[in-house]
């Protein structure tokens, strides 16, 4: 689903993002004549994002690992996304211990996104 990594400092932060073109799947169903990406999509976005930051090496491998996303909490779609349009997912890593880590997404200015 993520199209490009664009900028990746590792273990921190990345920036992924996504071009949202005529050709995918799920716009002749969702919704015939207005085309509009589902929220689930949007969310799964970021998930990929997150992922690439958790289970990338140091040396450019993927770890062997499984990523899982747990939770969405407060998640609000300011705007619908169409065809043409270009999804941005900033992301930085906020704890991680052995058996957990945590990532959450970031706007331009690096304060939490709403």
């Amino acid at each position: 689903m993520v199209d490009a990594v664009t900028d990746f400092t590792f273990g921190e932060r990345l920036v992924a993002i996504k071009n949202v073109t005529v050709n995918e799947d799920f716009f002749p169903g969702h919704f015939p004549g207005a085309p509009l990406m589902p929220g689930v999509l949007m969310i799964e976005s970021m998930a990929q994002a997150a992922s690439v930051l958790l289970l990338q090496a140091a040396d450019g491998t993927i770890l062997p690992h499984r990523a899982s996303l747990r939770g969405a909490d407060g998640v609000k779609f300011r705007r619908p996304l169409g065809p043409g349009d270009r999804r941005i997912c900033p992301t930085r890593r906020l704890i991680a211990t052995k058996s957990m880590r945590s990532v959450t997404r970031r706007n331009a200015a690096g304060r939490r996104a709403p």
